[in-house]
């Protein structure tokens, strides 16, 4: 079995992520939507945004950090 591409737990379903990376990628990509009509960033500001925030969840900041890097693929909804 393959593991994470950020932390080397074991893959959830399909993905290349385990399942609480996954999971702050998905609400990622949900809450975008939210800080584009507050903000209008573009998606690469505001996953900078969340890695610099404070307040910002280690997984979130870990699958941030990825995205931008070219480890994870994103699509914003």
């Amino acid at each position: 079995m393959s593991s994470c591409v950020i932390c080397e737990r074991d893959l959830s379903g399909q993905s290349n992520l385990c399942e609480y990376h996954l999971m702050a990628k998905k609400n990622i990509e949900k809450r975008y939507d939210d800080w584009k009509r507050a903000l209008d960033i573009p998606y690469e500001n505001y996953l900078q945004e969340l890695c610099e925030n404070d307040a910002t969840g280690r997984w979130v900041k870990d699958v941030a950090d990825a995205i931008l890097a070219g480890d994870v693929v994103s699509a914003p909804s």
